[in-house]
Order: structure tokens, then sequence, then C-alpha cells
């Protein structure tokens, strides 16, 4: 799963084990972006950007789907979230 929200989005809270790749970098990261055996999954806050997000890595040759139906607020199975030194 590919998290192409910016840093600020995914430091209020992000999905275990997702890659953090905000979307205004896919194209220039998109290349080492690697399935193997597994499918590749887009997420952001709302749904948007990952649909764009899964067609850019289509573009690179990436079979990639977005999640639909809403966004990182929207997964079922919770969210890791953590406090940053200094803030409140």
């Amino acid at each position: 799963m590919i998290d192409v929200r910016e840093k600020d989005e995914r430091d209020r809270g992000y999905i275990a084990c997702s890659l953090h790749i905000p979307f205004r970098l896919l194209r220039a990261c998109g290349d080492t972006v690697e399935a193997g055996e597994k499918q590749i999954v887009t997420i952001c806050e709302s749904g948007m950007r990952a649909s764009i997000a899964a067609s850019v890595l289509g573009a690179q040759g990436v079979d990639a789907r977005p999640v639909l139906h809403g966004g990182v607020n929207d997964w079922p199975g919770g969210t890791v979230s953590f406090r940053r030194c200094g803030s409140t």
C-alpha cells in the first residue's frame, strides 16, 4: 500500500506497513515501486489523489489500484498515530 498524502497529513495517522510517497513526488519515485507478487494499492485522504496516483503508476508499467470509497480515515483496520517531539 502506498500512502500518497503529504507528510503533515501522514503525521496525523497512517496505516501500518504502508509506504509513504507523497503524490507530488510519485512521478520521480514511481520507478522504485516494485509489486512483486502483491497488488499495489494507493491511498490518500479522500480517494482523489489515490486514483490519479494509480494512473501515474500504471503509465510507468506498475499494476496499481486505488482504494475506493474514502481514504485513510475510512480504513477498517485502524491507523497508527504518533506525536513528534516538541509537538502538542
